[in-house]
Parts: C-alpha cells; sequence; structure tokens
C-alpha cells in the first residue's frame, strides 16, 4: 500500500502515510516494513498472522519518538506536561485471545523537566493478559520517582500499581 490511513480502536490518533508491503496467501498474511506516521513520530511493523485452524500472530513493532499522549488519549490526560515521546520495539504474539499473549516493550520514555528532557529506560512484559511495568526509576523535580505497575489488555478492566515519590520539589513541577 501507499498512503494509506488506519485508525487503531484503542488509539485516538490515525497511522497516516502508510507504505511498505503485505503479502496476503490462503495460509497467512505477511507484513514486510510497513511503515507510517503517528502524530509526529513513526512506526515500523513487521510480522505474520496465520489463517490456519488456530490462527497465531507474531509482530514486531518500531516506535520513533510517538507522543505518547497521541496513544493512551484521555488514559494519560494531565500527564501531556510531563510526558513527551515514547521510542522503542515491542515485540508480541499469541493467538486472538488477549490472555495467550506473551511479548515485550524495551525503549525510552521521554520526560519534560523544568530543565530539558531525560529519556528514561523503559521496560514492559506482557503475560497472562496484562501488561507488566516493574521499576521504573527516574529523577523528577529534585526527588526520585519509582513506578510499578499491572494493566490488563482489556481496557475495561482496573490496572493497578504503585508510584513511590521521594523528596519532589512542588515548586518545581509548577513551573513546568
Amino acid at each position: 500500500p501507499r498512503n494509506v490511513c488506519l485508525q487503531i480502536p484503542t488509539v485516538p490518533e490515525k497511522v497516516r502515510d502508510i507504505t511498505g508491503r503485505i503479502e496476503v496467501s490462503p495460509k497467512s498474511v505477511r507484513v514486510h516494513g510497513l511503515a507510517g506516521r503517528l502524530a509526529t513520530g513513526e512506526i515500523l511493523a513487521s510480522g505474520t498472522i496465520t489463517r490456519e485452524h488456530t490462527p497465531y500472530f507474531n509482530l514486531a513493532v518500531d516506535i520513533r519518538r510517538v507522543p505518547l499522549i497521541k496513544i493512551a488519549g484521555e488514559r494519560l490526560k494531565g500527564a501531556g506536561q510531563i510526558v513527551d515521546s515514547l521510542t522503542g520495539k515491542f515485540q508480541i504474539e499469541g493467538v486472538p485471545d488477549p490472555r495467550t499473549w506473551t511479548g515485550s516493550f524495551d525503549g525510552l520514555l521521554r520526560l519534560a523537566q523544568a530543565n530539558g528532557a531525560d529519556d528514561i529506560p523503559l521496560h514492559l512484559s506482557v503475560a497472562d493478559g496484562a501488561m507488566q511495568l516493574r521499576d521504573l526509576q527516574f529523577t523528577w523535580a529534585g526527588g526520585n520517582v519509582t513506578a510499578s505497575g499491572r494493566a490488563p489488555i482489556h481496557l475495561s478492566a482496573v490496572a493497578e500499581g504503585t508510584v513511590v515519590f521521594e523528596a519532589i520539589d512542588l515548586n518545581a513541577i509548577g513551573k513546568l
């Protein structure tokens, strides 16, 4: 395809200017270097989706400088002043039932700071129907923040987690 748009149901922003190659056969769909723009960032996807008796998929998506607020929409309202963009590689595989999915995301989360921006290593895992974040640590407003959490893949389910703030300068937060 060339210059196609795609609306992903859980993402408020459309993926635009899609180019690449998709190979469709009776047994599978292969995605070869499908590239597109998501807001001001880029995505590149590749992988296979089988169309046999038990459908199965294995996909890899490279994400480059995608504004996180454009992916999460209302789920991150108010965080747009802090969270800038996301860069990394998301890999996932399984059958159509989300409880079977396994995968990971390894990348960088760019956070706005009063004195610039910081790239924070971000590692997520996908298993047992949920995405899990463990010990995301970064310096913010003169102090330290540590976050862990678990978010079910089903958007109607409740996410849970903890965020620990240590020695945060509340005056610095007001300047962002």
